[in-house]
């Protein structure tokens, strides 16, 4: 044989063998098959399976480690990589934070930046992670800053460390007194740092526990500090607690020249010259607040369990200048006969001469209780000529009392919200209050003055006939948003309402119910003399409802239906929000929580209207009312 062809021959024959050897090893053999069903048993392997095994094994085995290998390169590249990074870095970053935009900031444009990061509400707090203290601790630049940003400082709620609230041991613990002596410390720096800056400043009061008793004389000693600075207050929201009203008694007769929001939700009556202590409780006047030359809005809830102020119109007030104005009592249930049994008091026939004192009064919020004894018919009303928000809540013969001898010619949006019948006398379970007629005050009021507003909540009684809602609703042909039910769910005005603290609910088995009948009244129809509030924007119902899903997107698509038409005027927009709760188990559910849904509701959804459908955890026809929002205002279009 030729030289050349036996080493052909070999060769080939040994690519054969090679490639013989690689299908060997990629393809599993027929004796390997059963090895699967072995690992899912207890029997152990014999001598020629555990070769076999190894055999088998082998070739992964070898490119495993390969691969470890491999990878062990690359991390290491990896890792000088990032370090030769971190190297780079650390020499640049010195010459990156010379030329960022943050540092070639003005001044003036921090300033501004770090008055945006105040909380939401405006007021700040003495914690170390909120702003303004949380600015000192970046560089000494933004600390220089802020500190002489006297506005950072001006607007502030007391609040006090947990650890400094709890009572010292006897003999009191120098590192106790020690941390409080430096908290006080930063009080002062704090209001040091606010310079002349107005204040404003809200003081919630002291813990009620007996463990916090500590807390109290750390608020006593704030208050002096604060009071020494009254002169510069311009918003007051406080508690005052025994230990707060002693140093406000130091204010005297002297009224702060610069005062315009003045909050005392605690406010004792009935009113005396001083702070005193009669029977365990006590008094002040306040006075030297009262008659702040500037005061524009006003908010007094004196302490529950007490009587109303019956003698506020005896208050240094000056009516005329107040454009927000908020009194009640979370008392309105029941009287305690603690002071003068025998006059009889009615709070809503006292405010009426302090309506025709309140030319400029813009917002009114009232909790009226139930009248004491015999009360005479007044003989005269009253008219507040530029008042556009008027909330009443408390006592519902009170509320339908007032508004019979009331008149407001530019009023915008009215809050309807009755959480009683009149109470016969003190310790008397509540009556259900009785259903709306057409010759009530409420019915009478918007036929008066419907056309104007905007913006209207109501919580019907119960037993109430249908006919008297779509009365109510006729005359509002201007109405943006409806709100029916004892909660609305906006933005609530500055001074916060109160919560009443007692709950008496009512069990009716005739409970105002909203279902497809007042949905179908406001559904729009071809003609806008066949339905009602053309100009809906936002409808809300927090009361129980018997709702089809049928109703709900039929009013829905109309209302889309009406938008899109332009047959409008440019004073109609858009439908914006639907909102239901307490709907039947049996109701709709395409929209409940927000939650995305197809078909209909999702097509709502995307041509901007917000759904929200929340149904009961349990549903019974009679369920208890509770009571609602209390004292409150609040609205999504700002009237």
């Amino acid at each position: 044989m030729c030289p050349y062809a036996y080493v052909a021959a070999v060769f080939h024959s040994q690519d054969y063998v090679a490639s013989r050897a690689c299908c060997k090893l990629d393809t599993p053999t027929t004796m390997a098959s059963h090895f699967p069903l072995l690992s899912k048993t207890n029997r152990i392997p014999s001598k020629s399976e555990l070769l076999e095994i190894e055999q088998l094994l082998a070739p992964d085995e070898s490119k495993l480690a390969h691969l470890d290998l491999d990878l062990k390169e690359a991390e290491a590249k990896v890792t000088k990589l990032k370090q030769e990074r971190k190297a780079i870095l650390t020499r640049v970053q010195p010459l990156r934070a010379i030329t960022s935009l943050i540092r070639r900031f003005p001044q003036e444009i921090l300033e501004r930046i770090f008055a945006r990061s105040l909380p939401a509400d405006g007021y700040s707090t003495f914690s170390p992670a909120d702003c303004p203290l949380i600015l000192l601790r970046v560089c000494r630049r933004w600390r220089e800053i802020a500190i002489n940003t006297p506005q950072l400082w001006s607007s502030f709620e007391v609040t006090i460390p947990i650890h400094l609230c709890y009572v010292p041991s006897n003999p009191p613990n120098p590192k106790h007194q020690l941390r409080v002596a430096s908290f006080l410390g930063e009080v002062d720096r704090w209001l040091e740092h606010s310079a002349n800056h107005p204040l404003c400043i809200r003081e919630p009061g002291g813990p009620s526990t007996s463990s916090a008793a500590n807390a109290a004389h750390i608020l006593s000693e704030i208050s002096t500090k604060l009071v020494t600075r009254s002169s510069r207050w311009k918003s007051v929201d406080f508690d005052p607690f025994p230990f707060v009203l002693e140093k406000m008694a130091h204010l005297g007769t002297t009224p702060p020249p610069i005062l315009t929001n003045l909050r005392l939700a605690n406010y004792v009556y009935p009113v005396i010259d001083h702070a005193d202590r009669i029977d365990g409780q006590w008094y002040f006047q306040c006075s030297g607040l009262l008659t702040a030359p500037n005061l524009k809005s006003l908010h007094l809830r004196n302490y529950h369990g007490q009587d109303y102020p019956y003698n506020f119109t005896q208050l240094p007030v000056s009516w005329s200048n107040l454009t927000s104005l908020s009194l009640g009592t979370t008392a309105s249930y029941f009287f305690r006969f603690t002071f003068y049994q025998d006059i009889p008091l009615s709070m809503w026939v006292d405010i009426l001469p302090i309506f025709q004192q309140c030319t400029n009064l813009r917002q009114c919020s009232l909790m009226l209780p139930s009248d004491r004894g015999e009360i005479s018919t007044p003989g005269i009303g009253a008219t507040v000529p530029n008042l556009q928000a008027l909330h009443l809540s408390g006592c519902s013969e009170a509320i339908d009392r007032l508004l019979q001898f009331i008149d407001t010619p530019c009023i915008r949006e009215l809050h309807y919200q009755p959480l009683h019948s009149k109470v016969a006398r003190p310790g008397s379970p509540l009556t259900p209050r009785p259903p709306l007629t057409l010759n009530s005050s409420l019915v009478s009021f918007l036929q008066k003055h419907g056309d104007q507003v905007g913006v209207l909540s109501f919580n019907l009684p119960p037993s109430t006939p249908n006919e008297i809602f779509r009365t109510c609703l006729v005359s509002t042909s201007s109405l943006k948003q409806l709100t029916i039910g004892s909660e609305f769910r906006t933005q609530t005005f500055q001074p916060r309402p109160p919560t009443p603290d007692v709950t008496l609910p009512l069990n009716s088995e005739n409970d105002f119910i909203f279902t497809d009948f007042h949905l179908h009244l406001l559904t729009p129809k071809s003609s806008p003399e066949d339905y009602l509030c053309p100009h809906l924007e936002i409808l809300r119902s927090n009361i129980k409802a018997r709702i089809t899903e049928g109703a709900v997107l039929s009013f829905l698509n109309a209302k889309l239906e009406q938008s899109s038409s332009g047959n409008f005027s440019n004073g109609r927009s858009r439908f914006q929000e639907l909102s239901i709760e307490t709907i039947q188990l049996d109701g709709p559910s395409g929209g409940m929580s927000d939650a995305d849904g197809d078909g209909p509701w999702q097509a709502i959804r995307d041509a901007g209207v917000r759904l929200h459908f929340s149904k009961t955890d349990y549903y019974i026809p009679t369920r208890p009312s509770t009571t609602g929002s209390g004292l409150g205002y609040g609205t999504d279009f700002g009237y």
